[in-house]
């Protein structure tokens, strides 16, 4: 599965989606709630990215079927 092109795409995905998330979650946690809740705004990189995290699984669910 290692050398699957999904896979290998969905791996970066997920790692790419996960370095955003911790972003927000370190702004939450040093109390910059407001900037937190811009990150999280529709077409914010974070919205972004977990709409092709999200599309890329669809895709690849697709092929194996």
């Amino acid at each position: 599965m290692a050398g699957d092109a999904n896979y290998v795409r969905a791996k970066k995905l997920h790692s790419e989606f996960h370095q955003f998330a911790g972003a927000i979650a370190q702004k939450i946690e040093r109390g910059d709630l407001d900037a937190a809740k811009h990150d999280l705004d529709l077409g914010k990189p974070f919205d972004e990215k977990t709409k092709e995290l999200t599309k890329h699984m669809m895709v690849w669910r697709k092929s194996l079927q």
